[in-house]
């Protein structure tokens, strides 16, 4: 069974999601479904790092990826975020965001980024907060 903690940064609008132990389909589909049921952030972190994922198999990662995109349509250019620190995390992380994006029926909703590390994914979403500030500035 897995611990799931939840950290709000209403500076970055962010829902970081640390993920602890061994986790399961339905603790995960069900986490999903409590944030969107919830305020809804520009960006979700979901962080695997210490996350063991031998109970997830390919077919779940595909169902939570058909889950996201009904879901998703409530949060317009907006960003999931996933730390893959491994080459398992990573594998899987990969197959959700490949699944996602041929399915994804609105394009302008969420879209997937996958990183390894905690720094490279917070590096990223500052990098692109402040772009995106530039670009409603002008």
């Amino acid at each position: 069974m897995a611990t799931i903690t939840v950290f709000i940064d209403k500076e970055l609008d962010i829902a970081e999601f640390m993920v602890q132990g061994v986790l399961t389909y339905q603790e995960l589909r069900g986490t999903i479904e409590q944030y969107y049921k919830g305020t809804l952030t520009k960006y979700t972190v979901w962080d695997f790092t210490d996350t063991d994922i031998q109970k997830i198999w390919k077919n779940q990662v595909l169902l939570i990826g058909r889950q996201v995109d009904i879901f998703g349509n409530a949060r317009d250019k907006c960003f999931d975020v996933i730390i893959a620190p491994d080459i398992i995390h990573y594998g899987l992380a990969m197959i959700y965001a490949s699944y996602f994006e041929i399915i994804h029926r609105k394009p302008d909703s969420v879209k997937t980024m996958v990183f390894r590390s905690r720094e490279d994914a917070f590096a990223w979403i500052r990098e692109n907060s402040e772009i995106e500030k530039i670009a409603v500035n002008r």
